[in-house]
């Protein structure tokens, strides 16, 4: 069911190609369309010029065509136990079999042939062909009639051109008449006209997937294999270009996601990196801040608090110290740089009243153990004289 459900698909189309006035052919189209486990007719036309046949090829995919206009001939011989070919051949001795295709349908004493030109039946299925149409089968005359046999309760029926006498589900005479009236039929619980019983007998046999088509069998599973050849291609397209196209789809999510994951990872390598730089520039200033804390630690570390109890019993009252600097700053403090200091260094300021003093307050200085050496300076302020001692110590 689903083979015939992929192949086919719900719609199932036949054409009976007949002979209309001035022997010109007539185009009865019939379509059905499954709907749950029944068929009901879609659609139903006559057509009677090509015009209008060729616009209706336009909406099919595949169609079962039934030729049954003048170019086919048909017997009836009493002659049913041999093989179709000879059967043919009977029928017809003058002809070339091999130039026709031939159609067989036998009851229990009586057989039917229906024969015509390969080339037309052939340049017929080209004509659908160029349509875009698939013909997935075919059948000569009225003898496609025996597909719906099953299904008819009277004893005759009328076609488009044939009255049938019907006995048991069994075919037992077929006469062309050309007095044919209109006359409708309930098929199955499916009503159809006279005109529409071939082309509903030519659905039924692909429908039903019935291969009693004598004759014709080989011609008709080649159409068949042909039309599901190209479904199997068209859906392994159709399925590929789904595939490429889910698998695209499934790409782009995934690029995106990647992409979105990728973009907060530079986010955040842009939030660490500025992180670090900021946390490099606060190691550098607690480093330089370290620095100056042992610059200042190294201070507290020396005897500065020794040699200032010495320097204050060795000043004489007539001098009076206005400032101290230990280890004084060489330059000018920049931000965020080293503090220079001028290590070893004790420098004095102040105010002499007698220079002798200050000259033995100096030559104390640098009898001390703890001075290397002593610099001093003089200087005029405000009618004082000042002076300014640097002292090279000893941090031993």
């Amino acid at each position: 069911m689903l083979r015939k459900r992929l192949t086919y698909g719900v719609m199932y189309s036949a054409i009976e190609h007949a002979s209309g006035s001035r022997n010109k052919d007539t185009y009865s189209f019939l379509q059905l369309i499954k709907k749950g486990k029944e068929l009901i007719v879609k659609s139903r036309r006559v057509f009677i010029d090509n015009e209008g046949f060729v616009s209706c090829l336009k909406h099919l995919k595949h169609v079962f065509v039934v030729i049954n206009n003048q170019q086919v001939l048909s017997k009836e011989i009493d002659l049913t136990k041999e093989s179709p070919e000879l059967i043919t051949q009977k029928a017809f001795p003058n002809i070339a079999l091999n130039d026709f295709y031939y159609e067989v349908y036998s009851n229990v004493d009586t057989s039917f042939i229906s024969i015509c030109r390969k080339q037309y039946v052939d340049d017929i299925i080209k004509k659908y062909t160029k349509n875009n149409v698939s013909v997935i089968g075919f059948s000569l005359g009225n003898l496609v009639v025996q597909n719906i046999l099953p299904f008819v309760n009277e004893e005759e029926i009328q076609t488009s051109n044939s009255r049938l006498k019907i006995e048991k589900s069994q075919l037992k005479s077929i006469n062309k008449n050309s007095d044919i009236t209109n006359a409708v039929y309930l098929i199955n619980d499916l009503e159809v006209t006279n005109n529409e019983l071939l082309p509903l007998s030519g659905i039924l046999s692909y429908y039903l997937e019935k291969n009693n088509q004598i004759g014709l069998n080989e011609r008709v599973v080649g159409l068949k294999n042909v039309f599901f050849q190209k479904q199997i291609f068209s859906i392994g397209l159709k399925t590929g270009v789904v595939f490429l196209f889910l698998v695209l789809l499934i790409n782009f999510f995934m690029f995106s996601s990647y992409y979105t994951d990728n973009a907060k990872l530079l986010a955040k390598v842009q939030v660490n990196k500025a992180y670090k730089n900021q946390l490099l520039k606060l190691e550098k200033q607690i480093t330089q801040k370290e620095k100056i804390v042992a610059s200042l630690s190294s201070v507290s570390q020396s005897k500065v608090s020794l040699y200032l109890d010495e320097l204050a019993m060795l000043v004489p009252n007539t001098i009076t110290l206005t400032r101290v600097n230990y280890q004084p700053i060489r330059t000018r403090v920049k931000k965020e740089e080293q503090i220079p200091v001028s290590e070893n260094i004790l420098q004095i300021e102040g105010v002499i009243k007698n220079n002798e003093d200050l000259t033995k307050f100096v030559n104390s200085l640098e009898k001390s153990k703890w001075v290397n050496s002593v610099i001093l300076e003089f200087g005029e302020k405000k009618n004082n004289t000042t002076f300014n001692i640097l002292m090279h110590i000893n941090d031993e």
